[in-house]
């Protein structure tokens, strides 16, 4: 339960009090802190509401159908939790390859090259400069990019179809 903030835990230890009340009035007011509930978990995690289920469970016998839909509910939650870390983890893997094809092209090449602007994301540019745009262009259509018809400077990447743009900074010797 270490994910849940205070609130949420003792809006949860209300309605348990509030269930137990033997006033009709207060066992109604449940319906409400419910609903309340119910919107603060709307912005929990799948992981953050497999927790509150354990807690849940504490109070069950493990004997109980409850238990188990708590149970089955909580792997689930975990399960698809997990799966959208691997899914995450494919979309981080996938980005960039186009910059990654058209830096080995141009190394294969001798074309020096340089991709900026460099920060901590070395994919959040898609901009090569380098000495001739021309020379780097040949290069990397014979590696497969494809030519991107209102541009020369733009090249697209035949296995993700992703642009990467040249620019010129300088004159070959």
């Amino acid at each position: 339960m270490k994910h849940l903030p205070p609130d949420e835990l003792s809006l949860f230890r209300y309605q348990r009090k509030l269930a137990e009340s033997h006033a009709m009035n207060e066992r109604l007011a449940t319906l409400f802190v419910g609903a309340r509930l119910g919107e603060r978990l709307a912005g929990c995690s799948d992981h953050e509401i497999a927790d509150l289920l354990s807690l849940v469970q504490d109070d069950l016998g493990i004997f109980s159908p409850d238990f188990a839909v708590c149970e089955h509910a909580k792997r689930r939650l975990l399960r698809s939790s997990s799966k959208a870390r691997r899914e995450n983890w494919q979309a981080v893997r996938d980005a960039g390859v186009e910059l990654l094809n058209a830096e080995a092209a141009l190394f294969r090449s001798g074309i020096p090259h340089m991709l900026l602007p460099f920060q901590r994301d070395r994919f959040s540019s898609n901009v090569f400069y380098v000495p001739s745009a021309r020379r780097a262009r040949e290069c990397l259509l014979r590696e497969g990019f494809r030519s991107v018809l209102h541009t020369d400077a733009a090249l697209l990447d035949s296995q993700t179809n992703r642009a990467v743009r040249l620019i010129e900074v300088g004159r070959e010797e």
